[in-house]
């Protein structure tokens, strides 16, 4: 990619004005529009790049260039090759502009495969160099700013700001790829402010396009940031950490900064937890000797602290599982470690018992957690409840509940030192638990119409929870949103159990009171001449029994023969067949089946 040699001044003419004529022939010449990032985003997602396929990516950019070429009659010639370059004046369509574009992709694509194959060679433990792969991006770096001048002289507004913010990113990816942070913030900050002036002039695909790639440089200026911070002497802390695994989750990242990423939150945790070498349980300080615990428990601390940072209910769930994800992973290494020391000749009671006591502690973590995930599932189908939501029954929160009484009795049985704060705590919340069941279990009971046991589950819930409020004062941590949940219980059973005494009493009185009006109302007028039956308007009112009911009578001879005058005899004419004569072929008929039986 040489640049054009200045035109030769011919006729005489003097070199100002040869200058003077370049700006008068690019006025004249028409300027071209092209949507840089939705080309290529239209491309990538077409080929291979939502699954990282770099090598799929790269021919097909090979592919497009040559077809590019032909249709623009724009080839090297046959055989023998001949250069020919991309001049701004000489651009006579738009499509000219896509074979910079996708050259830089295509050596782009091609470095982004080298650094996926020196990470599968990192992780066989062979040698592996960044050359090759930093070389494919000053290519790809030279391409985009070749493409920012050309659209510069003969591109429109939005195609010459694309322009200029693409090859900005690119040569951002340059100086990552040589970690050259500051100068890489640079490239990327100038990059995102000029997609944030696009974002804010379009609308509709272009915007959401312009949108994402903003997402996608964040966590990459966020990186070098961090880098910075470590090369001036400080250190990380587990909110880095914690903000590196959320970049991770950023749609549309590249592969390699996301290991990259991926592995910087591992070097964190690993600096993390040379400072970090015991844990306390039960009063008792359990040391870590092994790397791989410190590191584990670490990243259990940062599993717990995204869930005060959940709002939603079903990612609350999703953060909960990780944190399960992780205690279990820890306890794994515990037990490794544990065989590890069954092995060994020379170990100790003392290092023994210390892993037993690390597994008691992550065993206590895991039930701790369990607890507080019951909770929240409690709490959203307790308002789903009081919301009269249709799927809804007692019945679940009385399962929810059970369980979370056997939650906190088998956690509960892990302290030796049942007096302790935390067992009293426990044992206050197992109350809390208890009345909760028992006021849902009264619900159950008024659903299915036992009116009478649902008030006495009522006075038990009431019962549990004076109880409740008592353990509760006990407890040496504050326990004020229990106390104020168990208040609002009370109050709530009081007026249930109200509710429910009021329904017993009126369907056993309704229930009396139709069947007798039931029994009046079936009876006729002559049976019912002392009582009083109220007839509703437009009902029919049964004075006579129609047809009236049969009564049996003592019979004399003397009532048949009144009754014989009166009685028409029945037709059976159809019960017999009349007699025909047969004449004589009949009567041979009758003579020759007799011969043959």
């Amino acid at each position: 990619m040489e640049a054009e040699p200045e035109p030769e001044t011919t006729m005489g003419a003097e070199p100002e004005d040869a200058e003077a004529s370049v700006p008068n022939l690019m006025e004249d010449l028409p300027v071209f529009s092209l949507p840089l990032l939705q080309t290529i985003k239209t491309a990538q997602r077409a080929n291979g790049l939502l699954h990282s396929e770099y090598e799929r990516y790269r021919h097909y950019c090979t592919r497009k260039v040559q077809r590019v070429r032909r249709a623009l009659k724009f080839t090297h010639g046959r055989g023998k090759y001949h250069k020919r370059d991309l001049v701004a004046e000489t651009l006579k369509d738009e499509k000219f502009l896509l074979l910079p574009l996708f050259y830089a992709e295509r050596a782009w694509a091609y470095a982004q495969q080298a650094k996926q194959e020196i990470s599968t060679r990192v992780e066989r433990g062979e040698p592996a160099y960044r050359r090759h792969s930093i070389v494919l991006l000053q290519k790809a770096d030279k391409w985009a700013q070749h493409l920012q001048q050309l659209c510069e002289k003969r591109g429109d507004g939005t195609t010459a700001l694309e322009s200029e913010a693409y090859g900005s990113w690119m040569h951002g990816n340059v100086l990552l790829e040589r970690d050259q942070w500051k100068e890489a913030k640079e490239a990327f900050q100038r990059a995102q402010s000029i997609y944030k002036e696009l974002s804010k002039v379009t609308s509709g695909g272009a915007k959401d396009l312009f949108d994402r790639r903003l997402e996608e440089m964040q966590p990459i200026i966020r990186f070098c940031d961090h880098e910075l911070k470590l090369s001036a002497g400080g250190d990380a802390t587990v909110d880095d950490t914690a903000e590196f695994v959320d970049m991770q989750k950023v749609e549309g990242m590249d592969e390699n900064l996301r290991r990259r990423l991926e592995g910087v939150s591992q070097d964190s945790l690993r600096r993390q937890a040379e400072s970090m070498s015991e844990v306390e349980f039960c009063g008792r300080r359990i040391p870590m000797t092994s790397e791989k615990l410190r590191v584990s428990m670490l990243q259990a601390e940062e599993a717990k602290s995204e869930l005060h940072k959940q709002t939603d209910y079903d990612q609350l769930m999703e953060a909960f599982d990780k944190v399960f994800f992780v205690y279990n992973d820890a306890s794994q290494l515990v037990s490794d470690e544990m065989k590890a020391l069954g092995q060994k000749k020379s170990r100790s009671e003392t290092e023994v018992g210390d892993m037993k006591s690390l597994e008691l502690y992550i065993n206590a973590q895991k039930m701790e957690h369990t607890i507080a995930r019951n909770q929240a599932m409690a709490d959203r189908l307790e308002t789903q409840l009081a919301e009269h939501a249709p799927n809804v029954k007692p019945d679940d929160l009385v399962r929810l509940y059970t369980m979370l009484v056997q939650n906190s009795e088998d956690m509960m049985a892990m302290y030796d030192d049942q007096e302790c704060k935390e067992a009293k705590q426990l044992n206050a919340n197992g109350f809390v638990f208890k009345a909760f069941r028992c006021a849902h279990l009264a619900g159950k009971l008024n659903c299915d119409g036992k009116h009478p046991e649902a008030v006495a589950m009522y006075d038990r819930a009431d019962g549990l929870s004076r109880l409740t409020i008592a353990h509760l004062g006990e407890c040496e941590t504050d326990q004020s949103k229990y106390k104020d949940a168990v208040i609002a219980l009370q109050l709530k059973m009081r007026g249930a159990k109200c509710a429910v005494q009021a329904k017993a009493w009126l369907e056993a009185n309704s229930s009396a009171k139709a069947e007798a009006a039931t029994g009046i109302s079936e009876s006729c007028l002559l049976d019912r001449l002392d009582e009083w039956a109220v007839i509703k308007p437009g009902e029919v009112a049964k004075l006579v029994d129609f047809p009236p009911s049969v009564q049996p009578v003592p019979c004399k001879p003397v009532v048949y023969d009144l009754a014989y005058n009166y009685i028409e005899m029945p037709d059976l004419s159809h019960r017999y067949q009349k007699q025909q004569s047969e004449g004589m072929l009949g009567k041979a008929r009758g003579l020759l089946g007799k011969l043959w039986g």
